[in-house]
Parts: C-alpha cells; structure tokens; sequence
C-alpha cells in the first residue's frame, strides 16, 4: 500500500517538475557526494596532513598499503582532537576522509572507529527536545491568532508558519523540508486525479538523507487537522510556489518569537524539537517501530529506537508550573476555532504575488550544488 502511494505520488503529480539532466557536467566518481559534504572533508584531510608535517609523522599516502601503520596515524590523530577539544564530528570526518581518499582502506580502519566509539561514549549527550503536543497545539493557535489579526505579508507568513508547526509535527518533516516544500509537491485527498483516502503525501526533494533514500522522498500526514489546513493553503497556489516564503531562516524566526510570547524559552525547544515530538507522540500511541521508521524516513531502525528512547526520555523529564500549563490549556481552547479552516479561500487573508520562485536545485531532475544551500 505504502509502495503504491508512493508510485501514485511520483507520477502523477511532479513529473512535470523534472528537468532534463546536462551529463556533460556530471562526474558520477566526484557527484556521489554533494559539494558541500565533499569540502568537510577536505578539510579534515587537510588538517591530517598538516598535523603529520607538524609532528614528523608520515604522510597519509605513503601508508596506504599498511594497514596497521595508517590505523594507529589515524588513532594518534584523533586523540589529539580529543585532546584539543575539538567536536566529536571532527574525528569522525578525519576518519571518514581517509577511507573516502583511499577507497581500498573501507571496512579496515576498524581501531580507529574503536577510538571514535570510545570518544561517542565520553561524549556529554546532547539530544533535540521533544515539542509536547500541549506546546504545539498553544504556538499553532499563537501564530493563526497573529496571522489572521494581521494584513499582508504579516499574515501569509504567520498563517503558513502556523500551517508549518502541524505538518511537521505530524510528517516529521525536517524544518528545512517545510521552508522548501511547494504547493506543487504536495498532494492531498482533495485531489480528483490520485483520490487518497485521509492522507496527504508530501514530496521532499534533496533531503538531508537522500543517499539512502534517493533525491526524491515522500513523507505523510493523518491528521486531519493538519490534512485540512494544507489542502485550504495549497488549493489555489501554482505549483512552484513555497508554503512558506523565506525559507528556514523565516521558520526560525518565527518559531523563536512564537517560544518568546509564549513564554517558554526555558524548554530550550528548537523548530527540530517537532521531528522528534512527533516521533514521540507516535511512539506513545503504539505505532510500529518499523512502520515509525519509514514515516520519518530514518536510515536504520536501530538508529530510530535510540532517538525514540532518548526523545522519550527527556518528554518524561520536561516540567512546567502550573501557572504555565494552565495558559497554555486557555488558550488552546480559544484556538478551537482553528481545528478546521475557515470556508474563505488564503486569497481573502493575503497575497502571494510578490514570492521568490525557489531555488533551480530544488527541481527534481537537478544536483543539490552544497550541503547547506542559501536560500
């Protein structure tokens, strides 16, 4: 069933975003990694290197053939980033570098990953902080408040902003994947041609982890509270359009003035603490570990079961006074005019005739240039 949505959504609704591929400018060895991912790790080598000319040591390339000899550099060189304090990220990239420089060492520097596991353990744990539902439902009503009291960009903005707090929770989408989702790329039950049952697809084009799951992606959202919404802010909009104009650094803004009026900066919530809310609500109403795992799109299971562990954990952990609970739960209520969309169209509320047209790297048949495009 699930293949199916997917085979349904990628055919008939965004075919007619693919572009024609130019193959003369491709290189399949280098383009296996983005350019962006590719510079990290140049930089890694780099700093290897130079660390070797410092203390007297043999270059990398002249180790190649030994093992042993190329493990314990790579060893001695992660524990003086760990001596130096640099990010855990830091050692794993150095370790990465060699293996992606010299591809017959892959699978052999199996002591020096024993150094970056030993280092994952000292490592203080720092994980993202779940959105309780309580807190998404108060800054979904918060933002369509403003929205809607509001007139022009103000209102667009602050009305898909709002629209984007649900669809992410529900979806799991990434921040980045709301603030560069389309109209065109999102297919809802309203739709006459593809007539899904309850759900919409959402397509997610260049995503974070799209060597395993390929350049195009598909995500899903249930809710109908958050089905609705986005049928009525997409019903209407051409295709190329964002939901949301601005991008992530607008999605930001607006999550962290939203956290601000509400008073609840003390949560430490991020826009990444709706993936993991959502996966932890999920998780609590007993969906499938492995169903869980195809709806967020994680690359392993047993990557999913620690993330879930851990985002549940830190929920049972998260407490607020009383006072604070007992704002938000009013004005949750008084958002209740918000479960549904009102029967005007957005064209009443606002205006999108003055948007930017998105990135050409967002277009399916496109390469992602950088890791971290500006948008």
């Amino acid at each position: 069933m699930v293949l199916w949505l997917w085979l349904v959504a990628a055919f008939f609704v965004f075919r007619s975003y693919a572009v024609q591929l130019n193959r003369q400018t491709v290189d399949l060895q280098r383009d296996r990694l983005s350019a962006g991912y590719r510079k990290t790790l140049d930089a890694s080598f780099d700093r290897l290197t130079i660390w070797c000319t410092v203390q007297g040591r043999p270059l990398p390339e002249t180790l190649e053939n030994d093992v042993a000899a190329i493990n314990n550099l790579v060893v001695d060189h992660v524990q003086f980033l760990f001596r130096e304090q640099y990010g855990l990220s830091a050692g794993r990239h150095a370790v990465l570098a060699v293996q992606t420089k010299f591809r017959s060492l892959r699978g052999r520097l199996t002591v020096a990953w024993d150094s970056i596991r030993s280092w994952e353990q000292l490592a203080p744990i720092s994980l993202r902080v779940p959105m309780p539902a309580l807190v998404l439902q108060a800054m979904f009503t918060f933002a369509m408040l403003t929205g809607f009291t509001s007139v022009g960009k103000a209102a667009r903005d602050w009305i898909s902003f709002g629209v984007g707090l649900i669809t992410c929770f529900d979806g799991l989408l990434r921040p980045g994947e709301w603030a560069l989702l389309t109209a065109g790329k999102a297919l809802m039950p309203s739709s006459r041609l593809a007539r899904i049952n309850g759900r919409g697809l959402l397509t997610i084009v260049n995503g974070k982890n799209r060597r395993v799951f390929g350049r195009i992606q598909i995500a899903m959202v249930d809710s109908p509270q958050v089905v609705s919404w986005l049928t009525w802010l997409c019903n209407g909009m051409e295709g190329h359009m964002r939901l949301l104009p601005g991008g992530a650094a607008a999605f930001r803004k607006y999550f962290k003035l939203t956290c601000e009026a509400l008073e609840l900066t003390s949560l430490k919530l991020t826009p990444a603490s709706l993936r993991a809310g959502g996966a932890t609500a999920r998780f609590a109403r007993g969906q499938e570990l492995a169903q869980l795992k195809w709806w967020g799109r994680w690359a392993s299971l047993a990557t999913l079961e620690h993330y879930v562990q851990e985002a549940a954990a830190l929920m049972v952990m998260m407490t607020l006074e009383d006072s604070t609970l007992d704002r938000l739960e009013k004005i949750v209520l008084s958002g209740t005019v918000f479960n549904d969309p009102p029967c005007r169209s957005w064209q009443f509320y606002f205006s999108r005739s003055h948007q930017r047209l998105p990135p050409r790297w967002m277009q399916i048949g496109s390469l992602k240039s950088s890791g971290r495009p500006k948008l």
